[in-house]
């Protein structure tokens, strides 16, 4: 065998192995996960607290993390305080104190008693005492935390917020205002002169002033907090989460008061004592700020999607490479997926329990999109379908309709009153040849031929609708009632002018998908079809699990797509006749602590399908990747270049990361650490189209964020990941 041969045989052999490279789904940049509720500093080290995901520590001064939960329970850290050599954590579950900087944490709770005082909101400190603010009134430890005493405020309303000034020790609570102590705890006197009542979150000080945001804004107190005046954030009373002072600069994190104009949310800053504020919010992908950290010359700010930082006061901000574990109590839960072309950008929008999504780069990065939603003072409101017609958008929240016309940035209420209120909600929207289409649970489809200005009702029904899907002329309708056999499909091949109905299965009809002139329903533990216009159905489970609960479909091309309740996704590529299964890299769980993941709705354009699941948000994965790889058909040749998220990640060890490249050429793929220092060097020669997986073990490396980068003709890509021992 000549040595050309052998080359010729070697390079045959590993195109086969890396066109059959294994493609997987990746987490979107969709805020899901353990909000940051807690931060504090010491010297170079930075503790993290957040909600239900753990705790972290960075000892070189934010740039790179460590996990730190040993000992410490499942539990929302609200509160970190160091003292001396140690670290105290107040959580939903007590107090928690750490000799060795978190490495290992013990209970420090003894004597604290009261029926919630396990509940701790705040720690403070004074000279040699520690504070702790729970649920019970407060209480004063003098031995490092070892033992707990109560103070003379014991109050049935939780202790959010202490300070310290002038030796006056100042204290916040969440419905009974300000509370002064002149005597290390003994005697107190409630101080609320000037204040509006309500809660007070967070207390601040900054020289000789103290600064509380409330509900209704900032308010600033010169006098040790006996008297306090508005600081006038503004008129609106946004609601203010977190405080911090670096120096004479206050940042405020805000949540959404009644009203509030979009550019007062998210982080603010005033520079004149709480006189003027300015939005300083550039570099957010999230406007959720749940605490603030001022240490040195940066500013930390904690997100329900990750930790940022700035070091230039505020002017911008950027990802503190903090990859919080995800939570499994908390996050987002979305319903529905939409996708529109406006003047060459590509947009995607998601309809979840927290409101609308907005992104512009394929998922990478996501804004809320909620201004406008009047009828709900948070701006959060539960969305249930969001659906696009031309240039039009629509969203649906309880029985309402609303649209907006450039593109998700405000909106107006689309129905007025044309689809009766008492409707149990809005649980589908979909565009037909006529229109806009409505499925109003209890009351029946609506049509709307002038983008929403007047709707018209085109079948009337008292059954729970709760699914829709439109091709054309084509309407498909099904309900999930109550006994399960008065469960219905409804079709229409006219634009709803008349309706046939069709008794399939017992259980709730959860999605339907069409195919040319298939028809697929999931009703329960199964996938129906019918291709002669509803007259006859079939069962089409090949390939499902026996016990399998589906509940989302998509058809795109001849490919159908199904999600499920604790499967997984599946598709078949010959009408539901075959499954198979292309679930990798799902995670298991979802939203709620030992819950499964669910997918609730799955969507496709020309080139990813996407899954939004209940609360991890929505995933992605490329189109040609997971048809061709899952159903074991040819692997054609990828017409792009791209290069996926590395799975698992985080990772110990070892990591996997696939690429994919259009065009013969050199391609490297190295790694580098957060200095850009070369830590590995992957793949540094030249490579045949097709797609291939490297293995990435990092076991001589410290923990912490690294990044990968492809470089291949005319292309350079960078994916960030992180390494946790």
């Amino acid at each position: 065998m000549t040595m050309n041969r052998v080359i010729l045989i070697v390079g045959m052999l590993f195109l086969l192995s890396a066109g059959g490279a294994f493609a997987q789904w990746v987490q979107t940049g969709l805020p899901y996960g353990s909000p940051v509720t807690a931060m504090a500093a010491r010297d170079s080290a930075f503790y993290v607290g957040t909600r239900n995901g753990g705790f972290y520590i960075s000892t070189d001064g934010g740039t790179n993390w460590t996990y730190r939960n040993n000992g410490l329970p499942a539990a929302t850290v609200n509160a970190i305080i160091t003292v001396s050599n140690e670290v105290l954590a107040g959580t939903d579950s007590g107090i928690f104190v750490s000799s060795n900087g978190g490495a290992s944490w013990a209970a420090a709770d003894s004597g604290l008693t009261g029926t919630y005082a396990q509940f701790i909101y705040s720690l403070g400190l004074k000279d040699s005492s520690i504070y702790a603010g729970t649920a019970s009134g407060l209480f004063v430890s003098t031995n490092g935390g070892v033992g707990w005493k109560p103070t003379g405020l014991l109050v049935s309303t939780r202790v959010t917020a202490i300070t310290v000034v002038d030796s006056v020790i100042v204290v916040g609570t969440s419905s009974n205002g300000i509370y002064l102590s002149t005597d290390a705890g003994v005697t107190w006197s409630s101080e609320n002169s000037g204040l509006p009542g309500g809660n007070i979150n967070v207390l601040v000080v900054s020289g000789t002033e103290i600064y509380a945001g409330t509900d209704y804004g900032v308010f600033v107190s010169s006098d040790s907090g006996r008297s306090w005046t508005d600081a006038e954030v503004d008129s609106a009373r946004v609601n203010v989460t977190a405080l911090a002072a670096n120096g004479a600069d206050i940042f405020a994190a805000t949540g959404y008061g009644v009203g509030s104009p979009p550019g007062l949310t998210g982080i603010l800053l005033s520079t004149d004592k709480g006189q003027s504020w300015r939005s300083v919010n550039h570099g957010f992908n999230s406007l959720n700020m749940t605490a603030l950290l001022a240490a040195g010359k940066s500013v930390f700010a904690g997100t329900g999607s990750g930790l940022y930082v700035s070091t230039d006061t505020g002017s911008t901000w950027t990802n503190a490479g903090l990859e919080v574990r995800a939570s499994f109590s908390t996050g987002v839960d979305v319903s529905s997926i939409a996708f529109k072309q406006d003047s060459g950008q590509a947009y995607i929008f998601a309809g979840s329990g927290n409101g609308v999504y907005r992104s512009t780069d394929n998922g990478e990065s996501w804004w809320p999109a909620n201004n406008g939603f009047v009828s709900n003072p948070s701006n959060e409101p539960p969305i249930s379908a969001v659906a696009v017609n031309d240039n039009y958008l629509f969203a649906a929240f309880s029985s309402q309709i609303f649209r907006s016309t450039d593109n998700g940035m405000n909106w107006v209420m689309a129905d007025s009153g044309g689809i009766p209120g008492y409707a149990q909600g809005i649980n589908g929207l979909e565009v037909s040849d006529s229109g806009i289409l409505a499925a109003a649970a209890g009351v029946g489809i609506y049509l709307s031929t002038n983008e929403g200005t007047t709707w018209d009702q085109l079948w009337s029904t008292n059954e729970n609708l709760s699914a829709l899907a439109v091709n054309g002329s084509d309407i498909c309708a099904g309900t999930q009632n109550n006994p399960p056999q008065d469960n219905h499909v409804f079709r229409s091949t006219n634009g709803g002018a008349t309706w046939t109905t069709f008794d399939i299965g017992a259980a709730g009809v959860s999605s339907f998908a069409i195919l040319d002139t298939d028809i697929f329903a999931a009703m329960g533990g199964t996938v129906y079809v019918s291709s002669n216009d509803g007259a006859g159905w079939t069962m089409a489970n090949a390939g499902l699990p026996a016990d399998v609960t589906v509940t989302a479909l998509a058809a795109s091309g001849g490919d159908l797509f199904a999600g499920t309740y604790a499967s997984g996704v599946f598709v078949s590529r010959d009408r539901g006749t075959s499954w198979h299964d292309a679930s990798a890299g799902l995670p298991t769980s979802g939203f709620q602590s030992g819950s499964y993941l669910r997918i609730n709705t799955i969507a496709v354009d020309s080139a990813d399908v996407f899954a939004g699941t209940n609360g991890m948000g929505i995933l992605r994965r490329p189109l040609d990747e997971f048809v061709t790889n899952v159903a074991n058909g040819p692997s054609p040749l990828p017409r792009s270049i791209s290069l996926s998220q590395n799975y698992p990640n985080p990772f110990n060890p070892a990591t996997n990361i696939e690429f994919r490249i259009a065009n013969f050429g050199f391609v490297s793929l190295k790694v580098y650490d957060v200095l850009g220092r070369l830590v590995a060097t992957l793949v540094n020669g030249v490579r045949s189209p097709g797609s291939y997986e490297v293995q990435f073990n990092g076991s001589k490396l410290a923990s912490g964020v690294y990044f990968y980068r492809l470089t291949a003709p005319g292309v350079n890509i960078v994916r960030k990941t992180l390494l946790l021992k």
